[in-house]
């Protein structure tokens, strides 16, 4: 998704490679975690993204990081001085870092089942959390300076697998258990989720960090799905004192003293240390008695609850082009230094059984192990909670009905249609109904279909308010379609009746009637769970001839790309030998849906085979060029020889390919090579674009700009026309002609008012009219880019330079034109920091908070 969602942002002209933060229009490409499933994912993404934009551009995000209480972490540890001379190993005993999750997989077991707690928590949110707690102050509280200390924490953390020594990680599942009073499944009854699964649900482990400031203090993390409660913190325990004062028994008592850093859900910091009990332990004796206190900050008092949601953080900081929160493309490598060779451990020693942990604890008991008991840690244990106590409800089920068409249904519909949405908070169940639900669940898991089937029918006729999701189940594991027509009569809600034709599809199918259930997914229109069918199950040559040549065909034709990358991964599991023809036929639809592996080993072979078009040579290099393989997609390209506007793109991929490989030179005389064959051709044009921009490279501005006039005489209208303009004001610009720069923005804008370029032409030439002191015309041009589009960054800004309160018209009005808000706001002054100037002030220039210059 990311190859493909990256080159048409490039390819289409939507996002441009920029060389400094100061360069202008700017762009950001904002990526959501998980940043690759491994570390050499993680570099191959890395590859790709970088090699269309620069470092500076690219804002990973990771919205952990976005947390009020997650950013307080640097200020409370560098702005009070009382704290950073203990942050250190000779006050510390341990730091405990704990993401613990309440909920399970939640309907994502398919993802899980590939992810895993590890990939899910630790490599991103747990390890960051680690940085921030570990990290030395930065020389300034800029991106750079905050990344690269958290970088050499990173570079620091001692490696978890040492020669043949047992890695100090404990993994585990969740068992069924209750949580909150309410019985849960365990992990492996989760749908989506292999009975047999061994993919570790909970982690924990002992983390080293190897330098002067934590050399011998373990950093213990742990993290779990099902567990007790939400919570997630960080918690440093310091060393007990030296010397027994108070007793050899008072002093084992004692509770450690313990700074918490609470991330969610109650953000905060509370200290805990020892006060004397008013009085004696013992009458008449010395002996004190010693509690331990809390004293406790929480932002929700002493701000109210008006933080901001950390992805609107985090976007806002991406506008502003602020990075400090995101994370850089060595840290995310680093982080995958130090989980991926746990993974491969794994792998080459895999675990017959795990551990399991019941719903509803604080994890398995053997995550002890791993906690050391040195340096004054005399009773080692990982910190727990106080839950609270919640009256006994029914669980959330794995099917779920929604509440749409029961407005007008009688009060019990309305508690079943709730029940089956997932509010269960007002319906509390009877113990022996309740042990009825749980053994038709079990029974249902353990495929024993006749005897789930009378356990469901039973409770449905002494549940009457979840009766219709009770007799859905029961019509799920029931073969005979008259009984399942009768469950199907007894339903009350339009809700439930919505399902039956889903509930008789997947009936047939567990039950074993393939060919009903094949009718039933085709009729559905889920034909690739039809095709799955007609694959999988024992048949005769001649249907699984027929089902193979049917899935090519929906291979071929997909316009789902998901579904595309799915029925092809079920063809390479069943058919484990394939013929050229069919080879090519993948090679295709794997290039289109985004799978440029598949593509590559498909396109060889079929090529090889002699098959396949001058299309298929170009897709080929394509594929190449995506897997950076850039010396190979320069053969493939240079195959495609055929005058045809075909082959001149062929020619410009080569030229990209050749540049990559730092073969600049070559690339320039592709370059060249195809503006003199092909003249009128679009990839004429992206030649010299091109050529314009490796000239820029080279600092050789006068003449890109001339090959920019150039082309402008080749292509004067159309996107590359356009482009070029921009391009070439901007440089004029740069080397401090303001007149021509003005000239070519406002060519530009004559006949272009709608495009982004148009939208950063009107602003800068305003700045060019400004520059030459003719305010009239810079005033024109900025009154034209708030008009153009209001919500833009450029309407902001030039409404800045105007020092003028912008109004955006609500989205309802009739001159807006369909445009996204509805935003009104207004922009207030603020001296000293011009909004829109280079370099853009940072955090420490604003004022109250990076956000206080605009308010909505």
């Amino acid at each position: 998704m990311f190859e493909t969602t990256l080159k048409h942002l490039c390819t289409s002209g939507l996002a441009k490679r920029t060389h400094s933060y100061e360069e202008r229009p700017w762009t950001r490409i904002v990526i959501e975690k998980p940043f690759g499933r491994s570390l050499d994912s993680a570099k191959a993404l890395n590859r790709l993204v970088l090699d269309e934009f620069g470092e500076h551009q690219i804002y990973r995000i990771d919205h952990y990081l976005g947390k009020e209480s997650v950013q307080n972490i640097l200020v409370f540890r560098f702005a009070n001085s009382i704290f950073e001379p203990l942050w250190n190993r000779h006050y510390i005993s341990h730091v405990q870092i704990t993401a613990a999750e309440s909920v399970g997989v939640e309907g994502r077991g398919k993802y899980y089942e590939e992810a895993g707690v590890l990939r899910d928590m630790f490599q991103n949110h747990l390890l960051q959390l680690l940085t921030l707690a570990a990290m030395e102050p930065p020389s300034s509280f800029t991106a750079d300076a905050v990344r690269d200390e958290k970088v050499k924490v990173l570079h620091s953390v001692r490696p978890l697998i040492q020669g043949d020594c047992e890695p100090p990680v404990v993994r585990a599942q969740y068992d069924a258990g209750t949580l909150d009073d309410k019985t849960v499944p365990g992990y492996r009854a989760e749908p989506d989720v292999s009975p047999n699964s061994l993919t570790p649900t909970y982690a924990a482990m002992r983390i080293s960090i190897d330098n002067w400031r934590w050399k011998g203090v373990p950093f213990y993390l742990r993290s779990g799905k099902r567990m007790a409660r939400r919570v997630s913190e960080i918690a440093i325990q310091f060393r007990s004192p030296p010397l027994l004062l108070f007793g050899q028994k008072a002093v084992e008592e004692m509770s450690p003293s313990v700074l918490t850093l609470r991330v969610q859900p109650d953000e905060g910091i509370s200290l805990r240390f020892q006060v004397k009990t008013p009085g004696a332990m013992h009458e008449l004796t010395p002996g004190l008695e010693i509690t331990p206190v809390d004293m406790d900050f929480t932002y929700a008092e002493a701000f109210g609850n008006d933080s901001h949601p950390a992805y609107e953080t985090l976007l806002l900081d991406c506008m502003i082009g602020d990075p400090t929160l995101f994370t850089r493309s060595d840290e995310v490598e680093m982080a995958w230094t130090i989980i991926d060779p746990l993974l491969e451990y794994w792998d080459k020693h895999p675990a017959t059984t795990l551990p399991t942990y019941p719903s509803g604890s604080w994890g398995p008991a053997e995550a002890i192990k791993i906690l050391d008991a040195g340096r004054g840690n005399k009773n080692p244990r990982w910190r727990s909670h106080t839950l609270a106590i919640a009256p006994l409800v029914l669980p959330l089920m794995a099917l779920v009905i929604s509440t749409a068409g029961c407005q007008n249904a009688d009060p019990s519909q309305k508690a079943s249609a709730a029940i089956l949405a997932g509010d269960t908070t007002q319906h509390v169940l009877p113990t022996d109904a309740r042990a009825l639900v749980l053994r038709a669940r079990e029974l249902d898991r353990a495929d024993s279909l006749d005897a789930a089937r009378s356990a469901y029918e039973q409770a449905a006729q002494k549940l009457p308010q979840i009766s219709d999701w009770l007799y859905l189940r029961a019509a799920g594991v029931t073969a005979d379609s008259s009984a399942r027509a009768g469950y199907y009569a007894r339903l009350r809600t339009d809700a439930a009746r919505d399902r039956v034709r889903v509930t008789d599809a997947i009936a047939r199918e567990r039950t074993r009637d393939f060919a009903g259930a094949i009718r039933a997914y085709n009729a559905l229109g889920q034909r690739l769970d039809a095709l799955r069918l007609r694959i999988n199950p024992p048949a005769d040559d001649a249907s699984r001839t027929a089902a193979r040549a049917d899935m090519l065909s929906y291979i071929a034709n997909s316009n789902n790309s998901a579904d595309t990358r799915e029925a092809i991964d079920l063809f390479d599991k069943v058919f484990t030998t394939t013929t050229a023809s069919e080879e090519l036929t993948i090679a295709r639809a794997a290039n289109k849906s985004g799978v440029p592996e598949r593509a590559a080993t498909a396109f060889a072979k079929a090529l090889g085979a002699g098959l396949g078009n001058v299309n298929d040579n170009v897709g080929y290099g394509t594929v190449l060029y995506r897997l950076r393989r850039y010396a190979d997609a320069a053969t493939q390209f240079a195959k495609v020889k055929t005058p045809s506007a075909l082959a001149a793109a062929a020619q410009y991929q080569r030229a990209r390919a050749q540049v990559a490989l730092g073969n600049t030179e070559a690339g320039r005389a592709t370059l060249r090579a195809i503006t003199a064959a092909y003249p009128k051709d679009t990839s004429a044009a992206s030649a010299m674009l091109l050529l314009a921009d490796l000239a820029t490279d080279d600092n050789r501005d006068q003449d890109a700009r001339q090959t920019l006039m150039a082309m402008l005489k080749r292509f004067p209208t159309g996107r590359h026309a356009t482009n070029a303009r921009f391009r070439s004001g901007m440089i004029a610009y740069i080397q401090g002609n303001r007149r021509a720069a003005a000239a070519e923005f406002d060519s530009l804008l004559a006949r272009d008012s709608n495009s982004t370029e148009a939208q950063a032409a009107a602003y800068w030439a305003g700045r060019s009219y400004a520059a030459l002191g003719d305010k009239a015309k810079s005033a024109a041009r900025w009154r034209t880019a708030i008009a153009n589009d209001p919500l833009s960054y450029y309407a902001v800004v030039a409404a800045k330079r105007l020092d003028t309160t912008l109004v955006v018209p609500d989205r309802s009005s009739a001159n807006y034109a369909g445009r996204a808000g509805p935003f009104v706001g207004e922009l207030r002054p603020s001296s000293g920091d011009r909004l829109g100037d280079e370099p853009r002030r940072r955090a420490q220039g604003c004022g109250n908070g990076r956000r206080g210059r605009i308010r909505e």
